[in-house]
C-alpha cells in the first residue's frame, strides 16, 4: 500500500457524518433544581471504503506492481447506529452547594466501529476483493466494540468564594 500510487480518491470523498435527532423534556424542581430526560437516535453515514477488485487494475511502482484501490464513500454494506436514553438532574442543596449527575443507557450497533480514539474515522476492508468474501461473515451486524451500555456521572459544586450580586 503506497499512498498516492496504490490507493487513490477517484472522484471526491465526503467526510464521515452522523444524522441525529433528539427529543427531551425538562422538569423544574421548585426553584432549586431540575431533571431532564432525552432520547437520542444517531445514524452514521458516508463510511470510508477502499474499493479493490478485478475492475480497479494494477499500478507499477519502484517496489513492484500492486493492486490499485479507490477510496470511496458507501452506506450500502456498512451500518452504525447509536440509541440512548439520558437522564440528568441537578439540585442546589444549600446556597453554596450544588449536586448533580447524569445517567445514560445506550446501545451502539452495526457492523463497523468506524473510528478509533487515536485516529478518528477509519476505513473498512469490506470492498477489498469482494469476490473472496461475504459481508455476512466479514462484517456481521451486532453490538460494536465501542458499545457502552451504562454510564453514570455524579458531581458536586462548592462555591468557595460566595459573592453576592444585588
Amino acid at each position: 500500500w503506497i499512498p498516492g500510487a496504490t490507493n487513490l480518491i477517484k472522484d471526491s470523498l465526503d467526510s464521515t457524518s452522523a444524522t441525529e435527532w433528539t427529543i427531551g423534556a425538562t422538569k423544574r424542581l421548585g426553584n432549586k433544581g431540575m431533571v431532564r430526560l432525552d432520547y437520542v437516535d444517531r445514524k452514521f453515514n458516508d463510511f470510508y471504503v477502499p474499493q479493490r477488485d478485478m475492475t480497479t487494475g494494477t499500478v507499477p511502482t519502484p517496489n513492484g506492481t500492486f493492486d490499485k484501490s479507490y477510496t470511496i464513500n458507501t452506506d450500502d454494506l456498512l451500518e452504525r447506529t447509536y440509541k440512548a436514553i439520558q437522564l440528568q438532574a441537578s439540585y442546589r442543596l444549600l446556597d453554596w452547594l450544588n449536586l448533580g449527575g447524569n445517567y445514560t443507557y445506550g446501545k451502539t450497533q452495526g457492523n463497523l466501529d468506524g473510528e478509533t480514539s487515536a485516529s478518528g474515522p477509519v476505513s473498512s476492508g469490506i470492498m477489498a476483493y469482494p469476490e473472496n468474501l461475504r459481508p455476512s461473515w466479514y462484517a456481521p451486524k451486532g453490538y460494536l466494540s465501542n458499545d457502552q451500555r451504562h454510564k453514570a456521572r455524579l458531581w458536586t459544586v462548592v462555591d468557595v468564594l460566595n459573592t453576592k450580586h444585588n
